[in-house]
Formats: structure tokens, sequence, C-alpha cells
């Protein structure tokens, strides 16, 4: 009898004696595989897969993960699961000298897309095999190895990415949140990776990747450019008069980030809050003078 040995993902089968006999008998093969499949998330897949002369050889499913390229692991062994998984499910049905074995994954998930393979084993270094690709179609998800909330310097050039998976492949493209600040940059911008040459002031303000394929709604993420640049300090009146002994108030406006100290200074002395002046951040109220 053969022996499978199981280290984690990854088997190892030892040949039984009966393999010194297998010439002798008909060769075994593979008469009809399961089309390549496109299913929904949530979705139920069947992969059939149909072997004549089987005598006593072991039929196998195993899976490939493309996307993390790492040796097949296997699924079933004849009619035997080999995975813990209420979702899968193994039929084996017997018909004339072929016999039918149908590997039925319920609750279709992202995790299942791979390459799914029918294999026989002859010898250690002799196996038959015929393969299922399953793709699953969902909405799009964005990495989390996308762009995040930033806080960068005036000048600084700036660089926007976004990643997501999905099938179909998902569309990326960029929007521009107005946010009441003037769209110094376009509001939208196709494709996955937005640079910006050197970021001004205007520029500032929130950004959303949107990714979108068709299925379901699109996928969005929202995340916050902030810039900093020096004080920019604008007088709405510079030429003042007031009336004998009334008051005086004396405006300026300053746009800046991070938020700066403000003081205000006569005839280069720094002025601070007394009988006749009084401090409001921009504003300067000259009293009774």
């Amino acid at each position: 009898m053969a022996r499978i040995t199981t280290f984690g993902q990854y088997t190892e089968f030892r040949r039984p004696d009966y393999y010194k006999h297998s010439y002798s008998q008909m060769k075994p093969i593979i008469t009809h595989i399961s089309q390549n499949q496109i299913k929904d998330i949530g979705g139920t897949a069947e992969m059939a897969c149909t072997v004549s002369n089987p005598s006593n050889y072991y039929v196998l499913w195993t899976k490939l993960d493309l996307k993390k390229s790492i040796e097949p692991f296997l699924i079933s062994f004849k009619n035997t699961l080999n995975v813990k998984d209420s979702r899968l499910s193994i039929r084996q049905d017997s018909m004339m000298n072929e016999i039918r074995y149908t590997l039925q994954i319920n609750d279709i998930q992202e995790v299942d897309t791979g390459i799914y393979r029918c294999q026989i084993v002859i010898g250690l270094h002799d196996i038959i095999s015929a393969e299922v690709e399953l793709k699953v179609r969902g909405p799009p998800m964005i990495h989390d190895n996308s762009t995040s909330s930033m806080v960068v310097m005036e000048g600084q050039q700036v660089t926007l990415k976004c990643y997501a998976r999905g099938y179909p492949s998902p569309r990326i493209y960029w929007k521009r949140e107005n946010n009441g600040i003037s769209l110094a940059s376009p509001s939208i911008f196709m494709g996955n990776i937005w640079k910006i040459p050197a970021i001004r002031k205007d520029d500032r303000g929130s950004y959303t990747c949107i990714a979108a394929n068709g299925f379901g709604k699109p996928t969005r993420r929202r995340i916050a450019i902030q810039v900093e640049f020096a004080p920019i300090i604008t007088v709405p009146k510079r030429n003042l008069g007031k009336s004998l002994h009334g008051n005086m108030d004396i405006s300026c406006n300053i746009e800046a980030y991070p938020s700066p100290a403000i003081i205000w200074i006569n005839n280069n002395v720094q002025l601070s809050n007394n009988q006749h002046y009084r401090l409001v951040p921009t504003y300067l109220i000259v009293e009774g003078l």
C-alpha cells in the first residue's frame, strides 16, 4: 500500500510494491478534464477528471497558486480530501472501465483562484497530468502598500501609488477633491501612479484612488496631503486713520502650515497686551491713543 506523508502543504509519495508490476497492465489515461472556469465570488465550481484503466493507481487533485509561486499542494487522493475546508468535497463515480473524480468548491473566494491539476501517479517520476484554471470574478481590492496620508514640504516631489487586484483586472485612476482650494493640478489622473514633480501649497487636500472592473461598485481609498509652506502675509488696509481718543483696529491675513506664531512689532518693539494694545492673533486693537 502507498504511503503518503504530509509536511504542511507538501506531500511525499512513497511507491507501493505494485509499481514493480504496473507496466504489465494497461497504462491509465485521462480521457476528460473540465474546461477552464470563471466563477463569481460566492458561487460554486465543479472540476471533473475522468480516468480510464485506473486500476490501483492513485489519482490526485493538486492546486498551484500562481500569485504565491509555491509548490503545488495536495487537495485529494482518490476520494479522500487532504485539506480541512468544509467548502470542498470530492466525489468518485465509476463508469464501466472509467472513474470520474469531481472536485467541488462551494462559496468560492478569491483565494480559490489558481491552477487545479488532476494527476495519475504511475511512478515517482512518471505522472500523467491535466489541469483546469479557475478564475474568481469579484470587485477590486486596493492593496495596503498603496500610498497613505502624508505631510510634505512645498517644492518636494510627491508620488502617489495605488495598487489593486481583482478579476477582471481593475482600471485605476486618481481623483482630486477641491476642499475649497483652487486646483493647481488636474482633478483627475488616469493610472495607478501619479507623480507631482514639485508640489505647491495649492495642491494640498484630499486625493482618492478609485479601482473599477465592472463587477460591483468601484473600490475607493482616500488620502490627505498636507503641504508645509512658509507664512504668507497680506494686509487688507495699509493706510489707516482714527479719531482722537478712539480705537483703531489693524488686521493682517496669514496663510501658513503649520500654524505660525504671530507677534506684533511697533518701532522695533514687540507689543504685548496692556492698557493701549489688545492683541488677537491676526488683529491688533489700539485703544484710546
